[in-house]
């Protein structure tokens, strides 16, 4: 039960991160100083 959790969560911050990373290449590529 708490290794499948821990794993939902792993996933989770992986897909934080990819979205944040796919996030910073848009404002890069728009040219916005946002970052």
């Amino acid at each position: 039960m708490i290794a499948s959790l821990s794993y939902g969560y792993n996933v989770d911050v992986s897909l934080i991160q990819l979205a944040g990373a796919y996030a910073q290449l848009q404002m890069a590529e728009l040219g916005s100083p946002l970052l």
